[in-house]
């Protein structure tokens, strides 16, 4: 369906993509302008950013690690049982309170005096906990992998506002010609965006009036 995100018409779409790739370099030249000026701001919400920027490198790196022991274990054994050797994963959500009941379960599985009917059930049991054990250990890999997507957009995001809020007061960014393309860019951004919009807008106006009078005839 056509719409000022995803329009019919062939031009527009080219002016779209040439607006989101403007929007992709601003992106990337503020994230390395932030390289430039992480220790010269000094207002205070640069320096809440840079504490929070600090924060998020110390938590990727511990989820790094445990990434790279998931990776480990996925690579030396197919028994999905060897990632609770991993601290992270033993301890979310219910994985210990399930390994302890199947780990007990086994034990009474083990009595010979069991008749096959209690024998048949407690296997049930057994299956039934594994089954679940083995979703919450997936579950777990999938939470650690989000948290580092999300670290990285949120360290970008960090990065690109310390350089929003220092356009103006760091004369050290306005001799810097990633600094001087940024402030092209995003005037350039700024006018093909309006001159997109506006445009847009017209021919999505005269559409619907042209609809509006065909159904009238």
């Amino acid at each position: 369906e056509d719409n000022v995100n995803n329009p019919i018409l062939s031009h527009f779409s080219a002016q779209l993509l040439e607006i989101r790739n403007l929007k992709s370099q601003i992106e990337e030249l503020k994230l390395k302008l932030h390289g430039t000026i992480k220790d010269q701001t000094n207002n205070i919400e640069s320096i809440a950013i840079q504490s929070e920027i600090m924060q998020l490198d110390e938590e990727f790196k511990e989820m790094k690690n445990i990434l790279s022991e998931i990776e480990n274990v996925k690579n030396r054994s197919e028994d999905i049982n060897e990632f609770l050797k991993i601290k992270y994963i033993y301890s979310y959500g219910r994985i210990q309170s399930l390994d302890k009941l199947i780990n007990e379960l086994l034990m009474l599985k083990s009595n010979r005096q069991l008749d096959d009917f209690m024998s048949a059930q407690i296997e049930k049991n057994i299956l039934s906990n594994s089954s679940l054990l083995e979703q919450e250990i997936i579950q777990a890999i999938d939470q650690i992998k989000n948290k580092v997507k999300s670290s990285i957009i949120r360290r970008n995001e960090l990065q690109k506002r310390t350089v929003d809020i220092s356009h103006s007061s760091l004369t050290v960014l306005h001799n810097n010609p990633r600094y001087k393309l940024l402030t092209q860019l995003e005037l350039e951004l700024e006018e093909k965006s309006t001159r997109f919009n506006d445009s847009y807008s017209k021919w999505n106006s005269a559409r619907n009036d042209y609809s509006i009078t065909m159904i009238s005839k």
